[in-house]
């Protein structure tokens, strides 16, 4: 394999050749970085093989969707964030916290970098001081300083002239220094260059690229299996219900007016939610439909009601109301599809985002669907006929 192959060109051959070689040399040549971006989350050098091994599975099974755009890098980063988060939500008991201070602190002080006073200090800082860049500026640190390539290289991968690419990692490292400087770490833009230079990215234990590449490979072919075998079904609701986040351990569930997710349930917890309103409030209002005409009439609120329930129109106003509530439940279940496949599709975005747009369309369309629902009721009870009446 052409070690000097892009990343986009080795994402290219394994997506449509199958090529095992080429995944490989993704793993061999970006493992460093994923093992460390976990490691520095989880504080556990075996968690940190699993969120390893859970990246590179994500970015088997997600290779041919990615864009051509798309900078590996900061893609495999922020997956590896997320995952990293995952697994501390699922190992957040307090005896294991205090397992896992107890190894890092054997890390440091086995460490015989020199620069180790000051990198404990920014080590636990260093992911949210990340984060807080945006994206571009965020893939020029990434490149630069955790995976050491050239100002040239950062600036062809990033879209710009060396120039412009060295402007920006500069400001990028500034935003870093100003990030730390407000939380106590007081350190320079040279010495902090030199500090992410020396201890961001650790190498992986010896056999890790091995078996990750084993791994992703295996998953691939497994999903790919299972999406044959089960197409045929995908046009049910329980499959509508469950397919579009198989691969979610924590599924965001709720957005700010940004789009940011602020809620999240684990994955059996949301789908046990979405199918109960999906399917059991349509069941009860159809339910409702069925048993109003056995309620006794001063208990049914509809207008008009001692006209529409005289006992020569009751049993037309009970199957209006049966039909009428029937929409308002058929609506529902569509409704909460639509919801699910919203919620879904934020989640398959990295880092989970809701789109805006897709939202209001949904909302819209409900808060319209009922008002027209609304709307034909009352028209329906209207006492339009009464003077026709003795």
């Amino acid at each position: 394999m052409n070690m000097r192959a892009s990343d986009l060109e080795l994402l290219q051959k394994y997506a449509r050749q199958n090529s095992e070689e080429a995944f490989a040399a993704l793993v061999s040549r970006h493992l460093n970085l994923a093992y460390s971006a976990a490691l520095r989350q989880v504080r556990s050098p075996e968690l940190a093989e699993e969120v390893a091994q859970s990246v590179f599975a994500d970015l088997a099974r997600n290779a041919h969707k990615l864009k051509p755009d798309t900078v590996l890098t900061a893609w495999l980063y922020q997956v590896t964030r997320r995952t990293a988060v995952d697994v501390i939500r699922r190992e957040s008991r307090r005896q294991l916290r205090e397992q896992i201070a107890t190894e890092m602190n054997a890390m440091h002080a086995n460490s015989g970098t020199g620069f180790q006073p000051v990198w404990a200090d920014i080590e636990p800082l260093l992911d949210e001081a990340m984060e807080s860049l945006d994206e571009t500026d965020r893939s020029a640190v990434l490149l630069r300083y955790f995976e050491n390539k050239s100002l040239r290289e950062v600036g062809q991968t990033i879209g710009a002239s060396e120039d412009a690419a060295q402007k920006r990692v500069s400001r990028a490292v500034e935003r870093l220094r100003e990030f730390f400087s407000k939380r106590g770490v007081t350190v320079g833009a040279s010495g902090l260059v030199v500090v992410l230079s020396a201890n961001a990215v650790q190498a992986a234990p010896v056999g890790l690229a091995t078996s990750v590449s084993t791994t992703a490979a295996t998953t691939a072919l497994s999903t790919a299996t299972a999406t044959k075998g089960t197409a045929g079904l995908k046009a049910t609701a329980a499959a509508i219900l469950t397919s579009a986040i198989v691969s979610q351990k924590v599924v965001a569930t709720h957005f700010d007016l940004e789009g940011r997710p602020d809620i999240w349930m684990d994955r059996s917890t949301y789908l046990l939610f979405s199918m109960a309103l999906g399917i059991g409030l349509p069941l009860l209002l159809i339910g409702l439909g069925y048993v109003v005409r056995f309620l006794p009439v001063n208990s049914i609120n509809i207008p008009n009601r001692n006209y529409w329930l005289a006992p020569e129109r009751r049993e037309v106003t009970f199957d209006f109301l049966f039909r009428h509530l029937l929409w308002l439940a058929c609506f529902e279940a569509i409704f909460m599809i639509g919801v699910h496949l919203l919620i879904a599709h934020a989640n398959r975005q990295v880092p989970p985002h809701l789109s805006l747009p897709l939202f209001w369309g949904v909302f819209g369309s409900a808060l319209a669907f009922v008002a027209i629902w609304l709307w034909v009721m009352l028209r329906r009870f209207r006492r339009d006929t009464i003077s026709s009446c003795g």
